[in-house]
């Protein structure tokens, strides 16, 4: 670590990785205050910054936890403001790394040693939320935008020794973060990211490989 407790960067980028459980203790507000104003160093589209962060914890974690998991329960659909993409529908060599992030999860895991779903349908237990949105209308690039701030944040946050994940199932009820949040309707949701302090659970010891770098990448001199 550095001075003022904070890691050298590529600490935090290898430490960094999804948390899907979290400690029941609260991140400290000043905390999550100095995250967001890091995040705000990510650069925008013309310096338009399109990005507004809604920061969601205490009781309103847990009424948005608690109403979450009645809608898994009942079955309810998911319809997200930015719809979802069946993996069948995507290239053939994305399907294949897709793949083998669940080939991985098996061979680590006895059945029924975690329980991915409940983790999903209780929001990983996270006692904060970080909500994203972007003006309606806005063009693509306003979703660039929103996905660099997304991933300087969690990597803010992961300085200040607080875990994230960014998870679909955050913003597949969006009617329900509005009502709890108080998000305009002329703004899109697009990704909550849960925040907190990982617990001992054995779903965390998860941390899926990457590709090669020489599958990726072209050097062209």
């Amino acid at each position: 670590k550095t001075k003022g407790g904070t890691m050298e960067f590529e600490t935090v980028v290898h430490a960094r990785h999804s948390v899907r459980d979290f400690r029941d203790e609260q991140v400290p507000h000043e905390v999550l205050e100095d995250i967001v104003r890091m995040a705000q160093r990510t650069p925008t589209w013309a310096n338009s910054q399109p990005v507004r962060v809604y920061i969601v914890s205490g009781d309103a974690a847990v009424r948005l936890r608690a109403e979450h998991a009645q809608r898994v329960e009942s079955h309810e659909e998911s319809h997200s403001d930015i719809a979802a993409m069946p993996r069948s529908q995507w290239p053939q060599w994305n399907q294949e790394v897709m793949g083998q992030w669940t080939v991985e999860f098996k061979e680590q895991f006895a059945p029924g040693q975690v329980h991915f779903n409940h983790a999903q349908k209780v929001l990983y237990n996270a006692p904060a939320f970080a909500y994203l949105t972007v003006p309606s209308g806005i063009f693509d690039w306003g979703l660039f935008d929103a996905g660099a701030f997304a991933n300087t944040l969690m990597l803010a946050a992961k300085s200040r020794g607080v875990d994230s994940i960014a998870a679909y199932s955050t913003v597949i009820y969006p009617e329900e973060v509005r009502g709890i949040v108080g998000i305009p309707d002329d703004e899109i949701l697009v990704i909550g990211i849960a925040l907190g302090y990982a617990s001992d659970d054995a779903i965390n010891t998860f941390v899926p490989s990457r590709v090669s770098t020489e599958n990726i990448v072209r050097f062209i001199s």
